[in-house]
């Protein structure tokens, strides 16, 4: 299975990389675009449930690592990355939003109803 592009112009190692993306503007800009956001969150769950290769995982897990750094970021003092269009209340949200749907990925992905999986009753 081939990378979703969402995931890929959101990955800065890959060659897919944008600078617009919804990531490339929060790093450079500090600025969180909704609509890109909501085009990220789509994509990471329209892939939870299915297989994905290494690097795939490789990248949603370099996305939500990110993403919950800058959450940290923003609310430590001593440091200057601040989100400039959020309020205290969006960004609580909106960092709900990101471990709802990484979680929702990584729950589902690994524990699909197949043969390989049992579930504890």
């Amino acid at each position: 299975m081939s990378l979703h592009p969402v995931i890929a112009e959101n990955t800065a190692r890959f060659a897919q990389w944008r600078d617009d993306s919804f990531m490339g503007t929060l790093h450079e800009s500090h600025h969180w675009n909704h609509a890109k956001f909501g085009a990220l969150e789509d994509a990471i769950l329209q892939l939870a449930g299915n297989k994905h290769d290494d690097t795939t995982i490789a990248a949603l897990f370099q996305i939500f690592d990110y993403l919950m750094l800058l959450f940290g970021c923003h609310f430590d003092p001593s440091d200057d990355f601040k989100f400039k269009n959020l309020t205290i209340e969006q960004i609580c949200d909106y960092r709900e939003r990101v471990q709802v749907a990484f979680s929702a990925y990584f729950y589902r992905t690994t524990n699909r109803n197949d043969s390989s999986t049992t579930t504890a009753g």
